[in-house]
């Protein structure tokens, strides 16, 4: 068997948040925060 020299790469990310939050007290919008359109809603059974 042969040694392959493979560069070890960090699976941790060791780099903090790049930016902090501008508002941290501002609530995260949630996955369904936007409206569903008209033309996408489903028609009544």
């Amino acid at each position: 068997m042969t040694k392959k020299t493979v560069p070890v790469k960090p699976h941790r990310r060791s780099t903090p948040s790049p930016t902090p939050r501008p508002n941290p007290n501002k609530p995260k919008p949630g996955p369904k925060t936007v409206p569903v359109k008209p033309h996408r809603r489903k028609p009544p059974k």
